[in-house]
């Protein structure tokens, strides 16, 4: 019906996944596609035996936004940001980087704001991708759809 149709939003993005071994990096960029107007998600396959950093871009604007980890379904945790990003900003999770981010963006990626602080102490907040399938999906206290992409740094064990 068009009702419902009305509230989703098509969201279309990619997922750059870094693959480093034996000392090279590999890029490999996956296209997804994905629309709900409840919240948003994104998911991927990761192929490494061994748990991998990850950077989460959610886009505002967004009030309060909050972020969900499932691993082959099963929710492993939240992270929650008190506070508003505006239009054209975005929030940054980032295990890719010690010690873990949580940090405001302007569209250029440069850094408005450390809102690390602003987070909610009482949730994971922070995540590695795990070997299988992996999901995060968004949500806020806004009316907006919220688009979200990751970018995973695959870690192969050497052997």
């Amino acid at each position: 019906s068009m009702a419902a149709t009305a509230f989703a939003e098509e969201v279309a993005g990619s997922i750059t996944i870094s693959a480093a071994t034996e000392g090279k990096v590999y890029d490999y960029t996956y296209d997804y596609t994905y629309a709900d107007y409840v919240s948003n998600t994104v998911s991927f396959e990761s192929d490494t035996k061994v748990a991998s950093p990850m950077k989460i871009y959610v886009y505002g604007p967004m009030v309060n936004p909050t972020w969900s980890y499932y691993h082959n379904n099963v929710l492993k945790g939240t992270g929650r940001v008190n506070g508003e990003i505006p239009e054209g900003n975005l929030l940054l999770i980032d295990t890719t980087a010690i010690p873990y981010q949580i940090k405001q963006l302007d569209g250029f990626l440069n850094v408005v704001q450390d809102m690390y602080a602003l987070s909610d102490f009482g949730t994971e907040r922070f995540f590695m991708a795990l070997p299988g399938n992996n999901r995060i999906s968004v949500a806020h206290e806004g009316t907006t759809p919220l688009k979200v992409r990751t970018e995973v740094q695959l870690l192969y064990a050497s052997v």
